[in-house]
C-alpha cells in the first residue's frame, strides 16, 4: 500500500499526493492518518481513494442523506472528517430534492 502524507508531516506537493476534497473537509483531515473507531476501540487508517474501493468503507442511509461506514475506517474516516455535519446536511437535502444526490452507483441500505 502506498503511503500519502500530508505536508505538514513531510509529504510531497505532487499530483501524486494531492486529493480533492472540499475546504471543509479538507481541513477537518488536517495531518491525520489514523482515527479512532468508537465501535471496535481500535485506532485504525482512515480511507484512502487511492487504495481503496469507497463501496467496501462506506454506504448511504436509505433516505440519502447520511454517509455511514461498513468498516472501522470507514467509520473512523467519517468522524474524523465530521462528513454528517449539519450544514452539509441541508446541502444533501436540497440536492435529494434535485435527484442529484446520492450517486446513482453508490450503494443505499
Amino acid at each position: 500500500m502506498q503511503h500519502v502524507f500530508p505536508l505538514s508531516l513531510g509529504g510531497e506537493d505532487s499530483l501524486d499526493n494531492l486529493a480533492l476534497a472540499c475546504f471543509i473537509c479538507n481541513n477537518g483531515l488536517s495531518n491525520y492518518l489514523s482515527g479512532f473507531d468508537s465501535t471496535t476501540g481500535e485506532i485504525v487508517p482512515l480511507f484512502n481513494p487511492r487504495e481503496q474501493k469507497w463501496q467496501e468503507h462506506f454506504i448511504w442511509s436509505s433516505d440519502g442523506l447520511f454517509l455511514l461506514g461498513l468498516t472501522p475506517t470507514g467509520r473512523a474516516t467519517i468522524e474524523i472528517i465530521d462528513i454528517n455535519r449539519e450544514r452539509t446536511l441541508r446541502i444533501r437535502r436540497d440536492e435529494i430534492l434535485l435527484d442529484r444526490h446520492p450517486p446513482k452507483t453508490d450503494p443505499r441500505l
